[in-house]
């Protein structure tokens, strides 16, 4: 079992999860790398593969989905 199998950067997660790779940064150096699912070597985001997409509308990480609840709600 090779572990580079279990590593992506941000351009295949932009594919992946269908996100911008710009907020699929965002993420990385916001949230992510505290989580441990994402590190940067040099100029480059390294994400584990096997993490769910937090662009999904009912992850916890998508402040956006969120922010369109409370407005509708209001």
């Amino acid at each position: 079992m090779n572990p580079l199998e279990h590593i992506m950067d941000v351009d295949e997660a932009s594919k992946l999860w269908g996100l911008q790779p710009s907020y699929i940064k965002d993420l990385c150096r916001l949230k992510l790398q505290f989580e441990g699912k994402a590190v940067k070597k040099g100029k480059t985001w390294i994400l584990d593969k096997n993490q769910s997409n937090p662009g999904q509308p009912g992850h916890p990480k998508n402040w956006r989905a969120k922010k369109d609840e409370n407005n509708l709600s209001e």
